[in-house]
């Protein structure tokens, strides 16, 4: 009887470590999620950034032309 015990509580152990392989997996899965979101965001910050200054080189070479005439 105990080593049916000892052989239930083995299991127990098993599926609990298991279970929290599991979890690891799911956090370590989650946080390249994120890190992926966080970089594909910067890059889109990044193009904007871009854009705006761009805009604004764009409005200051026109007053530059404009004030020259």
């Amino acid at each position: 009887m105990e080593e049916g015990l000892q052989g239930l509580l083995m299991g127990a152990v098993l599926v609990m470590f298991l279970i929290a392989m599991e979890s690891a997996l799911q956090v370590v899965d989650s946080s390249e999620a994120l890190e992926q979101t966080v970089e594909e965001r910067m890059m889109e910050q990044r193009t904007i950034t871009v854009q705006r200054i761009s805009e604004k080189e764009s409005d200051v070479f026109g007053w530059m032309k404009y004030l020259e005439e």
